[in-house]
Parts: structure tokens; C-alpha cells; sequence
């Protein structure tokens, strides 16, 4: 037979199963220790979750078991029921609300409510997993590959240790210390990492700086403070920059206050301007300019000009000869080098140097123009000697001093036997032609030594009977030959014809006048 004990307190408290209650209510245990199989406990009211759906004015705090969710909906003050349980009314949102101890978020899904605090303490925090994407956080924001051990921010694949995916266009990573600022950015098939603040980007290996990109552009190498575009600074004694295909190197070296900078392997070096080769250095130590494949030490192709002296001879440590004023250069055969040399002859001379039996001299030259105008006699007035020229003492050249001209003669003679260039032009005119007939004046050299004509040229001149416009017709004879001429001998320009001819030495024009008749003579060997 059970007997029901209830106790009620002059402090309006309730106990059941004791007559000391502690609290407003205080029920015992029968069996609070033991082996009994005697049921003890509180049998709260059982509901559905229609019937928690259905009740009305609930005071907050009611307690009720709901035992079956297939009935009623999770609407309204049910919103919260999904599942067989306890649940007590929130006076505060109205709502039954669950009451479990045994919420898990690793078997249950939930919502956080509010902000949450972790407070590890000594202890560790660790998740292990095998999935691809075992922790993700709103998706591709972070995800956690446990499979291969990387991480993906952006995506949920990521293929490195650490993959960052972004739109084109953007940054990705960003280290600050809020006021430096190292960014990586992806846009228009370009990529760039580097400081987005006015700060040097600095590169270390073994925890010591190697190379550094100045916030001005500059690149340094081995110094941290470049002062251009890229300063490589390494050891005394050692390389610096290097340029390699595996099989070809180009390297630069300072070492003993020595700056050298070609190719280290048995391959040539060349210097371009505008894509094109300009200069080379074959492996063999010669040097072309202008070609690639330079025959001598050094090679030119193309044109050379000298501002300063010019020295031959020395040795490698000692400067060549730059010889003296008026010396020219003679080759002295292959192998050697050439020398130094006076000319023969006299040096201070006007003229254009020739080689003669093996050296060089200054080649006699006259160049002789008219002052005025001479008049020929005919050869019956003058013993048949053909007159020599008048007024041809304009001395253009006389390099050796050996022609005399006067008013009515001229006379030259050449410094050594030789053959010699003879250019005479002369322009010619008469009025002594009766009845239109012709005549044919004769122009030369004389040898007044063998009074004979040693070179002529002679033509039919029309001169006619009546004057033309501006006077008496005119015409020009030209002589040019070259004859061998004796230093012994004395020599004149001549002018020859059977009638009074007019030598002149200007020719004129409604556009002006200038000289027109000149004579030279010009040693050639």
C-alpha cells in the first residue's frame, strides 16, 4: 500500500516525500540510494505538437513534454517545436522553446543567437578531417582541405598550400601594420605583388636582404639603397651581373679597381645601336667596327676620322711615335709597323704628294691665270715662233718658284725630269678674217731650248667677216695631255696663227664674267 506524505510548512512551503521542505516545493525521492526498481521522479505533461500549437494565454516558464511532432505545424507559438522533447514558454517571444542539455553541433545543426566567446586557456583547439573541403566559412570565403592539407580563400578547390581566387581586377593578399602596406593583385592578364604604400619592397634569403625595389623604381642587388634604375653592389674581386643561355654567359666584374664587362665563354661580343650590330670583340681578341668579322686586332669598316695625333710604334705599355709636322706615313711591309717619314723634295711645298723611286715629295705644280687680254701676232710678224701668251701672271700655284709671266711673255721650267700634266684652256677671238675665210690658230707648250712644240692642239675657227652680238665671234680651245719634260730645258705657253689672234681672259655674258683662259703643269711621276 503506498502512502502519500505531504508536509506543508508554516513558511508556505510544499514538501512530498518530506517533511522539510527546503524550497516552495521540495519533493524526495522514495529510493534516493540504492537497488530499488521503484520508479521515482516528476511526470511532466505530455502533449503533442497540435495541442502546445493550440493552447492559449500561457503564463511563461509552463513546463511540457512533446512527444509527437507529426501533428500540427512548427508555426506561430510552435515555431520552435521540431523535434520530441521538453520545452518551456518564453514569455518574451512567446514562444514554447527547447529545453535540452543535449544540444550538439556536431550531430545537430543550430543558430547562434548571439555572440560567442571560446576561452581556450591552456588547452588546444584542433579539428582533423579527410574531406576536400572539411571547414568552410560562407561558402569559397575559407575553406579547409583536409584531403591534401591546403587552404583556399575564394574558392573551395584550392591547388597549393595556399590559393587565393579573386575577380580580375582585385587585390588578394594584403600584410599591413596599418600604416605599410604588402599587396598581391591580379588584373588584365597582369600580376603584381608589391607595397601599395610609399615604402621600399625588400627581398631576404637567410633572413638578410638580397635585393630591394625603391618606392622611387630604383633596384638594388646586394645594397638596399640603389641610387639608378638597377645597382648591383657585390664584393671587391667578384662578379656582378649575369646574363646566360646554359652555353653563352655575359658577365660584369670589379676587382682591383678594374671594371670589366664581356663574355666568359669562348664567344664574341657584340654592340648593337637601333637592333644592328655595330662593334664587335671576337673571342680572339679582335675588334671590328662596323663588321662582325674583324680580320686584324683592330678592324674598321667605314669611314675614320682622327681629331688628335695619331701614333705608331710602342709596345703594350708604351706610347707610339706621333711624329713631326709634315711627315707622312710609310708602310713597312706586313708585320711591321709602319713609320714615320719626311717627304723628298720640300716639305713646306703646295701641292699633292707623289711616290717617286720609293719615297714620297710635294709634285711641282703651276697654275697660272690671265690679267688681261693678249693679242697674238701673226707668225709672219714674229720669225715663225709661235708667240708666247701676255698677261699670264695670275699665279693660282707655283709650288717650286719657276715660272716668270710678264705683260708680253711667260717662261717656266720643271725641278727634275718627269712626265708632267699639261692643261691649257684658252679662249679665242679675231676680226682679221677677210671674206669669211677660216683660220686655225694653234695653242701649246714650247721647248725654247729646241724651239719646237713639245704639245699642241690646233682647229678650224670660223671666225666670220661680220661681228656678232657683244663682238667679235670667240672660241675656246682646250688642251689636256700629259708628256715627259727635262729639268734642262725651259718651256712657254704659246699661241701660234698665220693672223692677229686675241687671247682672253674673261668671258662674258648678260649673266656676268669670269676667268675663262688658264694654263697648268703638273708633275704625275
Amino acid at each position: 500500500m503506498a502512502i502519500l506524505v505531504i508536509s506543508l510548512s508554516y513558511k508556505s512551503q510544499v514538501g512530498i516525500g518530506t517533511a522539510t521542505p527546503k524550497s516552495t516545493l521540495d519533493i524526495t525521492a522514495k529510493n534516493a540510494t540504492g537497488s530499488s526498481t521503484n520508479t521515482d521522479g516528476i511526470l511532466i505533461p505530455r502533449v503533442d505538437r497540435q495541442r502546445a500549437l493550440s493552447m492559449t494565454s500561457v503564463e511563461p516558464s509552463t513546463l511540457i513534454y512533446v512527444n509527437n511532432i507529426s501533428t500540427g505545424t512548427a508555426i506561430g507559438q510552435a515555431s520552435n517545436i521540431d523535434a520530441v522533447g521538453f520545452y518551456y514558454f518564453d514569455g518574451s517571444t512567446s514562444k514554447w522553446t527547447k529545453l535540452s542539455t543535449d544540444s550538439n553541433i556536431y550531430n545537430a545543426n543550430g543558430s547562434l543567437t548571439g555572440n560567442r566567446t571560446v576561452i581556450q586557456g591552456v588547452n588546444t583547439l584542433a579539428f582533423t578531417g579527410t574531406q576536400v573541403n572539411a571547414v568552410s566559412v560562407d561558402g569559397n570565403t575559407l575553406s579547409v582541405d583536409a584531403a591534401n592539407d591546403r587552404v583556399g580563400i575564394g574558392t573551395t578547390t584550392p591547388d597549393t598550400k595556399l590559393t587565393i581566387n579573386t575577380p580580375d581586377n582585385s587585390f588578394g593578399l594584403n600584410h599591413t601594420n596599418g600604416s605599410v602596406s604588402l599587396k598581391s593583385y591580379i588584373g588584365g592578364g597582369v600580376v603584381s605583388l608589391g607595397t601599395t604604400t610609399a615604402n621600399d619592397l625588400r627581398f631576404t634569403t637567410n633572413n638578410t636582404q638580397k635585393m630591394s625595389i625603391t618606392s622611387a623604381g630604383n633596384v638594388g642587388i646586394g645594397t638596399s639603397t640603389p641610387d639608378s634604375k638597377l645597382t648591383i653592389t657585390a664584393p671587391d674581386n667578384s662578379f656582378g651581373l649575369h646574363h646566360t643561355n646554359g652555353s653563352t654567359s655575359l658577365k660584369s666584374y670589379i676587382g682591383g679597381g678594374v671594371v670589366s664587362l664581356g663574355t666568359t665563354t669562348a664567344n664574341d661580343l657584340r654592340f648593337t645601336t637601333n637592333n644592328t650590330q655595330k662593334m664587335s670583340i671576337t673571342s680572339a681578341g679582335n675588334v671590328g667596327i662596323g663588321t662582325v668579322t674583324p680580320q686584324k686586332t683592330l678592324h674598321v669598316s667605314g669611314s675614320l676620322q682622327v681629331t688628335n695625333e695619331l701614333n705608331v710604334g710602342g709596345d703594350v705599355s708604351t706610347a707610339g711615335s706621333p711624329g713631326i709636322a709634315g711627315q707622312v706615313l710609310k708602310s713597312n711591309g706586313p708585320g711591321a709597323p709602319p713609320t714615320w717619314q719626311n717627304l723628298a723634295g720640300v716639305p713646306s711645298s703646295i701641292g699633292t704628294v707623289i711616290a717617286v723611286n720609293g719615297q714620297f715629295l710635294v709634285a711641282q705644280e703651276i697654275i697660272v691665270q690671265m690679267t688681261s687680254d693678249f693679242t697674238a701676232m701673226p707668225l709672219s710678224q714674229t720669225g715663225n715662233i709661235p708667240a708666247a701668251i701676255g698677261n699670264l701672271n695670275n699665279k693660282i700655284v707655283d709650288n717650286e718658284n719657276l715660272y716668270t709671266g710678264t705683260s708680253s711673255s711667260n717662261a717656266f721650267k720643271v725641278s727634275a725630269d718627269g712626265v708632267y700634266q699639261i692643261t691649257m684652256n684658252a679662249q679665242l677671238s679675231t676680226t682679221d678674217n677677210p671674206n669669211g675665210t677660216p683660220t686655225m690658230p694653234v695653242l701649246g707648250i714650247w721647248d725654247d731650248t729646241i724651239n719646237a712644240w713639245v704639245a699642241r692642239v690646233n682647229d678650224v675657227y670660223w671666225a666670220g667677216s661680220v661681228p656678232v652680238a657683244g663682238g667679235e665671234p670667240r672660241q675656246t680651245y682646250t688642251l689636256i695631255t700629259s708628256i715627259p719634260m727635262v729639268a734642262s730645258h725651259i718651256y712657254s705657253f704659246r699661241l701660234g696663227n698665220t693672223r692677229e689672234v686675241t687671247v682672253r681672259h674673261l668671258s662674258s655674258g648678260s649673266t656676268g664674267s669670269g676667268p675663262v683662259t688658264q694654263m697648268s703643269v703638273k708633275r704625275l711621276k
